[in-house]
Formats: structure tokens, C-alpha cells, sequence
């Protein structure tokens, strides 16, 4: 069985945009460097991760939960991508992050297995967020120029190609109907009539070589201008992109600055806790001497104290002893003068008893004879 350790770490938590509008991010790249409970680093070891999403306080709902078996590197760092671990407990996709606030939570094994020890939960701020909309908001502005911009060309050709068609119709009927006037008219003079269609051929070809050159010219301006808006729309994209890229720069910069700021200051209250520790060590180990002195001190006078006691109360007990012993001597010589007393009045007693008895019954015999 494997105990649980204390782990030690510093974590750096970024957002990995993906290429969709205006959505949340698909996955989280997620960096931290591993320590022990001795302030070692854990240098190019095999370690387990299990990161959660939390949702509404540190302590709460558990909305997602995946694993990663990752390497640290020389400085213990180890890189891993949230939304692209295993064991996943739902789809990470499927989280409703307006829903929030959400926190990260990170567990580690560093023997590589599922035995997890917390270590720490960080709440996703909406900084990430907040750029990664201002970002997508301004490519929504270029697709939607770009959508103004074709709608724009498709109306424009649907009014040319129906104005064409009107113009093809309104030439077909005319045509018909001065053919039926021509002919109701002059139906006996063929050389009128094909004079007349002569000319009303030409006009319509001119008509229609008109509209088919304002024709031409409308969507040669049309396409040029689809090319200036591209090449506008084209610049666009690329000032944002490298808008973007000096963001992340200065964004990475700015985390790498405070990382090396929090692992100096780390180490500083390392040393400083040390330091305190070992005073107070030295304080309780001076103390616990002098307590001891006291104690010792204390215990040999409650010992003489004790002694001088007992050989007092031994001495008054032998006293006591020998007093008792000459008065029970002396009660029991008084017991057998008394009974030696007692003795000899009983023996004078009967004596008189007896002697009474025998003179009664020398008087009785007497008069017994007598009579």
C-alpha cells in the first residue's frame, strides 16, 4: 500500500483557442511543476493527474473528470491538454460555461497511478474568455462584411439577369408585334416588310449589344470591387493575427514573470519557515531542560520530605508500640490480683457454706434422734 504524500506545486493554466466563432474553448493547456513534501523536485518522473471541473465554489459540483499519465521534465514541469484525457466522466464539450463560476481542480499520484492526493483548485476566471470573444468578435465583423459583400453581388447579378430577360421579352414582343403589323399592313409588299424587319433586327441587336456591354461593365466593377474587399478583408486577418500573436507574447511573458516571481518568494518563506522551525526547536529544547532541573529538584526535596515522614512516624508507632505493651502488662496484672481476690472470697464463702450446712444437719440428725 502506497501512503499519501504531501505534494508541493505551482500550476499555470492557459486557454488553447480553437478555430470555431464565437464558442467556448474546446480544451485547456494546463502546465504545472510537481514538488515533494521535502521540496524536491519531481525531475523527469512518470506521475498520474485526474483534473476536474467544479462548478459554483471549490467545494462543489463535480460537472467533469478526466485522467492523464504525463512526464515531468529536468525542472519537474509536466504539460497536459483538460478536455483530452481518459476516463472522462462526461463530454467536456457538452459544459455550459455561462453557467458558472467554474473552478479547476487538480489531483497527483507520483508513482503513476489512480491513488490521488488534492492538491489544488483554481477558479477559470473570464479574462480568457473575454479575449477569446473580442477576438472571435471581430471575425464574426469580417465574415459578415464578406456575406454583405456576396449577397450584395448576387442581387446585383439577379437584377442584371432579370433586367435581361425583361429586355429579351419586351424585344420578343415588340418584334412579334410589329411582325403582325407588318404583315396585316403590307401583306402584299414582301420588300416593305423584310426592310422593316431589316431595321428592327439591327435595332434590336444594338439593344441588346448595349445591355450585354453595360452588362459586362457592371460585373467588371463588381468583380473588381470583390477583389479590392478581399484584399481589405485579407490585410484585416492578418493585422488580427498578429494583434493575437503580440497578445499571447505579452500574456505568456507576463505569466513566465510572475511564475519566477511566486517560486522566489516560495522559496524565501521556505527558508524563513525553516528558519522559525529550527528556533523553536532550540526554544522548546531550552525550556524542557530547565523544566526538567525544576522537576528534579522538586522530586529529591518531596523525597527527603517524605523520608524525614516516614522515619518520624516509624519512631512515634515504636513509642506508641512499647506504651500500649506496659499498660496491657499492667491490666493484666490487675485482672488476676482482682481474680485472685475474687478467688479467695468465693473459697471463704463456700467455707461458711459449708460449715453452716454441715452444723444444720448435725442439728437435724440430732432432732431426727430425738424425736
Amino acid at each position: 500500500m502506497n501512503t499519501v504524500r504531501r505534494v508541493l506545486f505551482t500550476a499555470l493554466l492557459l486557454l488553447t483557442f480553437v478555430p470555431a466563432w464565437a464558442q467556448a474553448p474546446h480544451a485547456f493547456s494546463y502546465q504545472a511543476v510537481v514538488r515533494h513534501a521535502n521540496n524536491r523536485l519531481a525531475v523527469n518522473e512518470t506521475i498520474g493527474v485526474r483534473m476536474s471541473i467544479v462548478r459554483g465554489s471549490a467545494d462543489g459540483l463535480v460537472v467533469y473528470s478526466e485522467r492523464h499519465t504525463v512526464q515531468t521534465n529536468a525542472n519537474g514541469l509536466f504539460t497536459l491538454s483538460i478536455g483530452e484525457g481518459t476516463y472522462a466522466t462526461s463530454s467536456f464539450a457538452a459544459i455550459d460555461w455561462a453557467n458558472g463560476p467554474y473552478f479547476v481542480k487538480s489531483e497527483v499520484d507520483l508513482d503513476g497511478g489512480t491513488n490521488y492526493t488534492s492538491v489544488q483548485v483554481s477558479q477559470l476566471i473570464s479574462v480568457p474568455y473575454a479575449l477569446h470573444a473580442a477576438k472571435a468578435s471581430t471575425m464574426i465583423g469580417i465574415a459578415d462584411s464578406m456575406g454583405r459583400l456576396r449577397s450584395e453581388v448576387a442581387d446585383s447579378t439577379s437584377s442584371l439577369r432579370e433586367g435581361l430577360r425583361s429586355a429579351h421579352l419586351s424585344i420578343d414582343v415588340a418584334l412579334a408585334d410589329s411582325i403582325r403589323t407588318v404583315r396585316a399592313a403590307v401583306s402584299d409588299s414582301t420588300l416593305l416588310l423584310r426592310m422593316l424587319m431589316s431595321d428592327t433586327a439591327v435595332r434590336l441587336r444594338a439593344d441588346l449589344n448595349a445591355a450585354d456591354a453595360a452588362l459586362r461593365s457592371d460585373l467588371t466593377d463588381l468583380a473588381n470591387k470583390a477583389q479590392s474587399d478581399s484584399t481589405a478583408i485579407h490585410t484585416a486577418l492578418v493585422d488580427t493575427a498578429a494583434a493575437i500573436r503580440t497578445d499571447i507574447n505579452a500574456t505568456d511573458a507576463a505569466l513566465r514573470s510572475d511564475l519566477t516571481d511566486l517560486a522566489n518568494k516560495a522559496q524565501s518563506d521556505s527558508t524563513a519557515i525553516h528558519t522559525a522551525l529550527v528556533d523553536t526547536a532550540s526554544a522548546i529544547r531550552t525550556d524542557m531542560n530547565a523544566t526538567d532541573a525544576v522537576l528534579r529538584s522538586d522530586m529529591t526535596t518531596a523525597d527527603a520530605a517524605l523520608r524525614s515522614d516516614l522515619t518520624y512516624l516509624a519512631n512515634k508507632a515504636q513509642s506508641d508500640s512499647t506504651a500500649v505493651h506496659t499498660a496491657l502488662v499492667d491490666t493484666a496484672s490487675a485482672i488476676r490480683t482482682d481474680m485472685n481476690a475474687t478467688d479467695a472470697a468465693l473459697r471463704s464463702d463456700l467455707t461458711t457454706l459449708m460449715n453452716k450446712s454441715l452444723g444444720d444437719s448435725t442439728a437435724i440428725h440430732t432432732a431426727l434422734v430425738d424425736t
